[in-house]
């Protein structure tokens, strides 16, 4: 029987055809040749997330296509976990690299364990295939290998930017060149969620944030210039070092009328006391609560449920800039909350 000319297909048919098929099945396709590949990422599928975790004895890729659909794929550096089992072996060349494969199928569960000499290189290489031919929601990098070569090339990766959805985690120390790479060449994102843990920023390198959402997990190294220099529609910055005079300058700031996108923040600061955050800042008091009220009426954003923000700052004092826009500021154990009650 002769192959089903499935590429000779007419264009809106193929389209209908890739999307509607299986995802791990368009995968294989894709790793099969870069022919296949050239044809399906031309469509790009839409899928939930992909998260690539770099541990020191392996790798491991996670993709979410569906609530109920995914892959669960590890990449050692030793072929010695891929013995001693009745499964068979298969494998493939991806760009000169064979890697050797064992599977597993539970319904809509695919679980892949896989050896490769370079099993980072390999783990980079799989997801490339999947970035060129799935379009997810979330990219997600976790890397615990401490390897100064391979988190440059990481952050050097212009995959990074291909989602709107990134967040990028390391479990050690940055240098300051690691983080320079990072400040240049990560592009402005619908959402952005960083770590970079026991980061000192010795040189006091100077981040410009332009996220719509911005969160990061641990900032000691986050400094008022990096505040200041921030334009995001939500903020969340936890464990900083920043001071009640740093915040004070940058509510100041939106008073003058900057950061226009600002809506919301959460910020983690030392000792925090609003009385010396709201120094000089003019504030209404409880009797504006018909006023607030009127305003409860909007429904709340996602963020503002995420974080409680909308029904706790009916308590808080309220501050308005000249062009009307009104917040309210609270304090919630050490973080200060903002949060904007009109646009």
């Amino acid at each position: 029987m002769p192959a089903f000319p499935l590429f000779h297909l007419p264009y809106v048919t193929l389209k209908d055809t890739v999307l509607k098929t299986n995802e791990m099945a368009l995968l294989n396709l894709a790793l099969s040749s870069d022919k296949s590949r050239n044809h399906v990422k031309m469509f790009k599928k839409p899928i939930n997330f992909i998260w690539l975790n770099i541990y020191e004895d392996y790798c491991l890729i996670d993709v979410q296509f569906t609530k109920k659909r995914n892959i669960y794929w590890k990449i050692h550096k030793s072929s010695k976990p891929l013995k001693g089992s009745k499964r068979k072996i298969d494998s493939f060349v991806i760009d000169n690299m064979e890697i050797k494969n064992r599977r597993h199928q539970l319904r809509d569960k695919y679980v892949i364990e896989s050896y490769c000499d370079n099993d980072r290189i390999a783990c980079i290489k799989i997801a490339e295939v999947m970035l060129d031919i799935f379009k997810p929601n979330q990219l997600n990098v976790y890397i615990s290998r401490e390897e100064t070569d391979d988190i440059c090339n990481f952050i050097a990766w212009d995959r990074l930017n291909q989602v709107d959805d990134l967040t990028f985690i390391t479990y050690f120390r940055l240098t300051d060149k690691e983080f320079h790479l990072f400040k240049v060449k990560i592009l402005p994102k619908k959402k952005l969620t960083l770590n970079f843990f026991n980061y000192e920023n010795q040189n006091s390198i100077q981040l410009e944030f332009n996220h719509d959402n911005l969160e990061i997990c641990s900032a000691p190294w986050f400094t008022r210039q990096d505040l200041l220099n921030t334009n995001c529609q939500n903020l969340v910055i936890d464990k900083t070092k920043l001071t009640n005079n740093d915040l004070n300058a940058y509510i100041k700031k939106w008073l003058d009328g900057a950061d226009t996108k600002l809506e919301s923040f959460k910020i983690e600061i030392e000792d925090p006391d609003l009385d010396k955050i709201l120094d000089g800042i003019q504030t209404k008091n409880a009797e504006d609560v018909q006023r607030k009220q009127d305003l409860l009426n909007n429904p709340p954003s996602s963020f503002e449920i995420l974080f409680g923000i909308r029904n706790e700052t009916s308590l808080g004092p309220l501050i308005t800039r000249s062009d009307n826009r009104m917040a309210t500021i609270i304090l919630d154990k050490k973080c200060v909350k903002f949060s904007l009650w009109n646009k």
